[in-house]
This record gives structure tokens, C-alpha cells and sequence, in this order.
């Protein structure tokens, strides 16, 4: 029986459709586990979020070519990022659902945001990341394209390898 099970498992895990889904989301590597990612609109560079087993890796580049890896050597009992989320349900109205999350770092003294956001009514999402210097003047706001986003960030909230801060605590 354990010789099926595992048959299956290879099987499943090597099928064409597994493998495809792998090698669409760029510079994941063996054992690692995807929770964001999405492509640069007009461009080939991707912006990567995955699970080690040990920390959450932000990854930026053209696949195959990691240009930003976060942390490099990351230690376990540290939180190299902050989670924000607000939520709001699709009341109607003025109260029209409303999903916005942000994983932000900071790197060498820049400021890096990865946002998401969804509008319920017109069924509309953005993506993006935002590069802010160390006085704090953003100097890039590269818009993702919501066509390629594989994931969510929302699988990030209370992960206690993050510092979590939901809006109300803003």
C-alpha cells in the first residue's frame, strides 16, 4: 500500500499540469512553497514571496535571474517583515467591500512595500511594489499586473514570523 501511495504521490507531483504550475512562477527553488507572486506590467521582471522552511524570502527579477533576494541569510528569530491588512465586507453603497494587504522591509535603509488590493463592486485589483529611499522619499511605484498573480499575501496573516499589524492599529 505505501509503495502505491507514494507511486501516486511521484506521479501527481511530476505530472505535466504540477510542472507547468511550477515553472510558471519564476526563481521558486526545490522545498520552497509560493505565497505571492506576480510580473512587472511591461516588463519581465517578477516579483517572488515564498516559504522556506524556516522564513518568508522576497525574491525580485527575470526568471532565472534573482536581481533582490530578502533576507540573504535569514535568522529564525528574527522578523524581517511586517504584514498590514484591512478587510472590509461588500456591504453596498458606500460600504462596497474593500481588500488591501502590504508586506513591507526594509533593506540597506530602502523601503520596500508589496501591496495588494481588491475592489468588490467593480471586481477590480491592483498589485504593485513601492521603493521608498532612507529619508523616506519613494522613488519608484512599480505597478504589477494583476493577470499574473499566483498566491496571496492574505495567507500571511498571523504568520508569527511577521510583525502583523491589521489596520486598527495603524
Amino acid at each position: 500500500m505505501k509503495m502505491i501511495t507514494l507511486s501516486v504521490v511521484f506521479a501527481l507531483a511530476t505530472s505535466p499540469i504540477a510542472l507547468a504550475q511550477a515553472q510558471a512562477v519564476p526563481n521558486i527553488r526545490q522545498g520552497e512553497l509560493l505565497v505571492f507572486s506576480f510580473k512587472i506590467a511591461n516588463s519581465t521582471k517578477h516579483v517572488t514571496i515564498v516559504d522556506t522552511a524556516n522564513s518568508i524570502i522576497y525574491r525580485y527579477g527575470t526568471p532565472g535571474k534573482v536581481e533582490l533576494e530578502f533576507p540573504k541569510n535569514p535568522d529564525n528569530l528574527k522578523k524581517y517583515f511586517t504584514f498590514t491588512w484591512y478587510s472590509r465586507p461588500d456591504m453596498g453603497g458606500t460600504n462596497a467591500g474593500l481588500d488591501e494587504y502590504t508586506l513591507s522591509f526594509e533593506n540597506n535603509g530602502y523601503r520596500y512595500e508589496i501591496q495588494y488590493s481588491h475592489y468588490y463592486p467593480d471586481n477590480a485589483t491592483s498589485v504593485g511594489i513601492r521603493i521608498s529611499d532612507p529619508a523616506g522619499k519613494q522613488i519608484a511605484d512599480l505597478a504589477g499586473d494583476s493577470k499574473t498573480i499566483s498566491g496571496s499575501l492574505l495567507s500571511l496573516r498571523d504568520d508569527e514570523r511577521l510583525i502583523q499589524r491589521p489596520w486598527y492599529e495603524l
